[in-house]
């Protein structure tokens, strides 16, 4: 994936699940349903079932197996940057931001902290370009 692929991703699951993937790590297996993320019920009324992940009716889970929405919530957004910050990749995430945008929407002055002012403004989906322009880089580097 390249740079201008993932400036043009959209909000929505496929960056939820890239960003699952390639930046929180999170290994799914069978038991979990590759749309919503949760584990499998018995049936199909007690949710979602291999073939059929309709989440109708919404199935009884804890908040560690729902499927988090990154690319519009900033409280996953806050997890997934706590990943970064563990992961020790906070100079990249920020330097990811800064070259997303090298148009001059975000002040490029020396004063760090008009650029930490900007940073704190942007939304979900663009703090999820950046993680994954982030790992991107760190992968070329490793």
């Amino acid at each position: 994936m390249n740079k201008s692929t993932i400036l043009a991703l959209e909000a929505g699951r496929d960056l939820d699940r890239l960003i699952r993937d390639e930046v929180m790590q999170v290994v799914w297996d069978d038991t979990r349903g590759p749309v919503c993320g949760w584990r499998f019920a018995g049936c199909v009324s007690a949710g979602c079932v291999p073939g059929n992940c309709s989440e109708r009716p919404v199935p009884m889970v804890a908040a560690k197996d729902a499927a988090a929405s990154y690319s519009v919530n900033l409280n996953a957004c806050h997890e997934m940057e706590a990943e970064i910050k563990r992961r020790g990749l906070v100079r990249q995430y920020t330097e990811a931001f800064a070259g997303m945008f090298d148009a001059g929407l975000i002040c490029q002055s020396d004063d760090q902290h008009e650029f930490g002012f900007q940073l704190i403004h942007l939304d979900a989906l663009t703090r999820c370009k950046a993680a994954l322009l982030c790992v991107m880089e760190e992968s070329k580097n490793a």
